[in-house]
């Protein structure tokens, strides 16, 4: 599988190839909406997560940093995907500060890919040559 990327060297997403598809087909608005969505969940789950971790409920912190991943790997935030499988580890190993620590991560981290979904201009990442 192949994803196109950004100018960055160390992009903080990059575009899946199936949406690139998806975005050649529908249009870059479909995306958009997608990214969109994607941001308004993640914020309200990591929300979420931050009351749970206060109130030191590594089982739902798990659940929490589970579904991001998958919603991250979707839309090609893989850092965040890492740092969220990351957590669901250390959840299940009870260690609280590991988890405490990881989760002020990945709010970094989605604070990064939430600056670039909403600078990047998709027409001109979906008319780059393809990498491998």
């Amino acid at each position: 599988m192949f994803a196109l990327r950004t100018a960055r060297t160390n992009p903080a997403w990059t575009l899946p190839a199936e949406l690139a598809e998806l975005a050649h087909k529908e249009g870059v608005g479909l995306l958009h909406e997608l990214f969109a969505e994607f941001e308004t969940d993640t914020a309200a789950r990591l929300e979420t997560m931050c009351e749970a971790l206060t109130k030191g409920n590594l089982t739902r912190t798990r659940s929490e940093a589970h579904t991001i991943k998958g919603s991250a790997v979707q839309v090609g935030a893989l850092g965040l995907a890492r740092l969220c499988r990351r957590m669901e580890q250390a959840a299940d190993a009870g260690e609280m500060d590991a988890t405490a620590t990881l989760f002020e991560e990945a709010q970094f981290e989605f604070a990064r890919v939430a600056r670039e979904l909403v600078t990047i201009d998709l027409r001109k990442i979906l008319t780059q040559p393809k990498s491998a």
